[in-house]
This record gives C-alpha cells, sequence and structure tokens, in this order.
C-alpha cells in the first residue's frame, strides 16, 4: 500500500541511485529495523513510501533533496525552529539549485544544520556519511559541544553518537576516510535517524 500526503517527500529529479559499494568496510544491515525504521517515517509523514523495497534504501540523496528529507525531520519531529540572526546563509550557487527545494535549503541553514563550504551550498553534491552524521547529530545537539580541534568535522559528532549508542553497524558513523567521504544511502540515513529519534525521547 502506498498513501499520499501533504507533507510526503517527492524526491524526484534530486534522488540519485547508486550501486557502488566500498568492499570490506559494509557492516551488515539489521532489515528489522530498516522497516521499523520505514514504517515509522511513514507514521511520521516524513515519507511517502510504507515498504522498504518502495523506498528505495540503496539511493543516495543529494545535498538539495538532503535538506528537505532531514530538514523536516528536524522541524516536524523535533520541532527544531530557523535562527536567522544566528546562521547566515547566503549561497552564490542557489541558482543551480531545483528551485522547489530552495525553500528547504535555506530552512536548513537557518536551522544550524547545514553551512555550505566557500559560500557554497553545492546542491548537486551527493550528502556523504560525514555530513549525514553532522547533521543529524547537530539537530538535537546543537553545535559543537566543545571547541576541542578534531581530524574531519563529523569527529565529534561521531563521539556523541557513541555515547548515545547510535553508531552500531552504522555506515554514517564509520572513521575511516573512505567510508566518512562516501554518498550516504537512504536506508541508513533512515534508520539513524530512527535512531536518533527514540534517544531523543528518552532524554
Amino acid at each position: 500500500m502506498q498513501l499520499t500526503n501533504i507533507y510526503a517527500l517527492d524526491l524526484g529529479q534530486a534522488l540519485q541511485l547508486t550501486q557502488s559499494q566500498i568492499q570490506g568496510e559494509i557492516p551488515q544491515v539489521n532489515n528489522n529495523e530498516l522497516e521499523d525504521a520505514v514504517v515509522w517515517m511513514f507514521e511520521q509523514w516524513l515519507t511517502k513510501f510504507d515498504t522498504v523495497t518502495a523506498f528505495e534504501p540503496n539511493g543516495t540523496l543529494t545535498r538539495e533533496a538532503a535538506s528537505k528529507f532531514i530538514g523536516v525531520f528536524a522541524v516536524n519531529t523535533l520541532k527544531l525552529q530557523e535562527d536567522k540572526q544566528k546562521n547566515t546563509c547566503e549561497f552564490s550557487d542557489n541558482a543551480t539549485a531545483h528551485q522547489w527545494l530552495l525553500p528547504s535549503i535555506m530552512q536548513a541553514c537557518y536551522m544550524g544544520l547545514f553551512k555550505g563550504s566557500d559560500g557554497k551550498f553545492l546542491p548537486k553534491q551527493n550528502l556523504t556519511n560525514g555530513q549525514a552524521l553532522t547533521v543529524l547529530m547537530k539537530s538535537v545537539l546543537g553545535e559543537s559541544p566543545d571547541t576541542v580541534w578534531w581530524d574531519h568535522f563529523s569527529d565529534i559528532y561521531r563521539n556523541a553518537a557513541k555515547d548515545w549508542w547510535l553508531d552500531m553497524n552504522s555506515n554514517i558513523a564509520r572513521s575511516s576516510s573512505s567510508m566518512r567521504d562516501a554518498a550516504a544511502t537512504r536506508g541508513d540515513i533512515a534508520i539513524f535517524m530512527y535512531r536518533v529519534w527514540k534517544q531523543y525521547n528518552q532524554k
């Protein structure tokens, strides 16, 4: 069964599928947890798909699509709000983004989830595992909880994920550069988002 609602995410052309895998460092996926995550997302109006197959868990997300995918979660589920005084959001490449996703890009930026790089949002680039980890942990932790220098921007959030027991068998939380810089999949993001929600409700 597939239902449609006004909050359903139609990623359209922004969704890109990938069949590339990094050999030797792919942890086993808990299919039951993935099924639970997809059902939960459907019930929370975060996706219009109610089965794993329809959800296409092996697909990747561009940064512009992820701004909506994760942004809706941050607003509807975590009740995150924009802070236009704290967050500066001016990107020189806004014209390259899908215009129907531009409001989501700006909203995600004003919530402090996405910052871009060198004045660019890079909307067409795939969201990496390291970026997904950072954005999802920011949604509940805010900015970096301390000022310690780390080798990579996602390291501080990886440690926080471990403290919350979110990192088990998660590609998003892998520390090697090959996995950290690889494109995050919809399934991995869904599972991690589901874990964040469960832990958030326990805090």
